[in-house]
């Protein structure tokens, strides 16, 4: 008999009560059960060679038997749903459970770590939210573009230090007379539905992207994409572009099959990577390695990523950017709601994990920030049972690529003169804003900024002297919890001055194509820039492609700002970018449009069973490299 019904047998006798001696007869006992003597006695036997129940039967007349019920039904449903769960029989363990979706989500945080099923390695996490559809021409947020890098590859990658690296191309060439950047494809490439890939296919898949709105900025400068061979693609440009191989292994440029460039909502996506998807709903995320994939086969043969409520979530032992703490004195107007606007934002604007949640926008001068919807934190587990006293505790922690920031617009209605921002960047200084954060108990895993990059030299500028503010001002932000503090926490240092502030929390598409349109008004700006593990190029994709930053900074500045990446562009190779940024990214700083805060600090920890597990550029596992010496 299957352990699902002996329970439901089980959970008839225990209203006579737990751990106490009951004195019964077989009768009374198959009367409980609903079933005949002899079944009941088989019952009774295979419950207690399970060490369920203790049944000592008294033979004779008016002797009564002795039984003993040693477990508690709740956990010993507990414990049946956890070995189900460890199996990958998740049906079966949320019948145990009775559909109690509160008890499976803790049980799947508690069973949550690596497997070996028939032999194969399985990872089981639990993440806060449901992934949107993983397409690489989609705005995605950082969870998303992580998935992204596991699901497609690129024609080529760049290594942290800027260096082209062989993905689905083997080789490349430059020919700086002609301005063409020529791929040689391997051979024998397929889509995980076993679709072919050839040059024909990536020519396709490229011209596509360039008719999107999201994309002309940056491919303008792509007069051509042909396929003179099977293997062989040729991009022609017209102007120098060193670090053009550097762009298309960006997120956004990951091969996929043309068919899939468009607005569809359905989860089911066909990429090229090292895993494939096998189910994506609501309620979790299924990724089986692919064995046709052109490189080393993941050591890792399925992931599960399990999305339950936040709130359901207890302590984290995989855990990035923390602590996730909403401002305090939560004070909460109605909400003014907002669609969020329909297609497609560009890959490339502020971004930080998990940022781009909510279709509202909320305006209020008080402050808040809606911890059930925070998104400060990306939570996921990676541990064995939390009772093992032995297992050792691993911790991996960086600084991110990336940075929070104010940008002064000169769009809103009475922009700030430039002695204005120049005070407001002395008196709103990162270390004042720590302080207060912290005093409120709404400070975030992070450390002070002085630039937009923590390896970038500290901008060093002489305090300002005093110019007279408005007596209002108000402040855009979107809707990510930590961004929501620091705007907070300058509303309450600007209100004791007499200035009033108003603060505007936005969905980030929303917050996007306002910037687009030329309809933000707010005089400051409190958002973010955070990269992909092709460094540098997304360095250059975040100053050139983002929106908010050029809307901010004005049309003449922005002119300015297009036209220094552009030479950049064609005067510098890949591994050189970040130097030659810098002074061009430092400048928005000296010129009081920008200043910075903070940069996020991303740790990830777990106890015990996978060791040497390297962190991300996203603040996720490497899940494809893991691997163990469980049989």
């Amino acid at each position: 008999m299957s352990d699902l019904n002996l329970l439901r047998y089980y959970a008839r006798l225990t209203p006579m009560g737990v751990g106490e001696a009951i004195k019964t007869s077989l009768p009374d006992i198959s009367d409980s059960l609903f079933t005949s003597l002899r079944h009941a006695r088989s019952l009774l036997a295979q419950m207690q060679e399970a060490g369920w129940l203790l049944w000592q039967p008294k033979v004779g007349r008016n002797q009564r038997s002795t039984l003993l019920l040693n477990r508690d039904l709740g956990d010993l449903k507990q414990e049946l749903a956890a070995e189900r769960i460890r199996e990958g029989k998740y049906e079966k363990a949320r019948a145990i459970l009775d559909d109690d979706n509160l008890a499976f989500s803790r049980l799947l945080q508690n069973t949550s770590g690596a497997s070996m099923r028939e032999g194969r390695l399985h990872i089981q996490l639990t993440y806060k939210r449901p992934f949107e559809r993983l397409v690489p021409h989609q705005i995605q947020r950082s969870s998303e573009r992580f998935f992204l890098r596991q699901i497609y590859c690129c024609l080529v990658s760049s290594d942290r230090e800027g260096h082209l690296k062989p993905e689905l191309a083997h080789h490349w060439h430059y020919d700086a007379d002609n301005l063409q950047w020529t791929f040689y494809l391997r051979p024998g490439l397929v889509f995980h539905n076993g679709t072919p890939i050839d040059a024909d296919t990536i020519a396709t898949l490229f011209t596509r992207l360039s008719s999107l709105t999201e994309y002309q900025t940056e491919m303008a400068h792509v007069i051509s994409v042909s396929a003179p061979q099977p293997q062989t693609v040729v991009f022609t440009l017209s102007e120098p572009d060193l670090g053009f191989g550097g762009m298309i292994s960006g997120v956004r440029y990951s091969i996929q099959p043309p068919g899939q460039v468009n607005h569809a909502q359905t989860p089911a996506v066909v990429g090229c990577g090292p895993f494939e998807v096998i189910e994506h709903t609501a309620t979790q995320l299924r990724l089986q390695a692919f064995d046709r994939y052109y490189g080393c086969r993941a050591l890792t043969d399925q992931v599960t990523i399990w999305l339950i409520d936040e709130q359901d979530q207890r302590q984290p032992h995989i855990r990035t950017n923390h602590p996730d703490i909403p401002y305090p004195d939560a004070n909460i107007p109605p909400a003014e709601t907002c669609k969020e606007p329909e297609g497609i934002a560009p890959v490339g604007m502020p971004g930080s994990l998990d940022s781009t949640s909510g279709n509202t926008t909320k305006n209020t001068t008080q402050p808040w920030a809606d911890s059930a919807n925070s998104e400060a934190a990306c939570n996921y587990y990676l541990a064995p049972k939390l009772s093992d006293p032995t297992c050792e505790e691993n911790l991996h922690s960086q600084v991110e690529d990336g940075c929070m920031f104010i940008l002064f617009n000169q769009q809103s209605a009475h922009a700030l003169t430039s002695a204005q921002r120049r005070y407001l960047s002395s008196f709103l200084s990162a270390d004042k804003l720590a302080e207060h954060l912290n005093q409120r108990g709404a400070q975030f895993g992070s450390v002070l900024a002085g630039n937009l990059l923590s390896h970038w030299h500290v901008i060093t500028r002489p305090q300002a002297p005093f110019s007279k503010l408005p007596k209002q001002l108000s402040i855009a932000v979107y809707d990510y919890t930590a961004l929501k503090n620091c705007a907070y926490g300058i509303q309450a240092l600007l209100e004791p001055e007499g200035i009033r502030v108003k603060v505007n929390v936005y969905a980030y598409r929303d917050l996007i194509e306002r910037c687009q349109q030329h309809l933000l008004t707010e005089d400051m700006v409190v958002t973010n820039i955070n990269l992909d593990d092709n460094r540098h190029a997304s360095a250059f994709s975040n100053l050139f492609n983002n929106a908010v930053l050029h809307h901010c900074i004005g049309e003449q500045a922005s002119q300015w700002f297009q036209h220094s990446l552009r030479q950049l562009r064609a005067s510098t190779p890949l591994e050189h970018y970040l130097d030659a940024l810098e002074p061009i990214a430092s400048t928005l700083i000296t010129e009081y449009w920008l200043t910075p805060l903070f940069h996020h600090r991303q740790t990830l920890r777990f106890k015990g069973v996978l060791k040497d597990v390297e962190l991300t550029n996203w603040g996720w596992p490497d899940i494809k490299n893991v691997w163990s010496t469980s049989e």
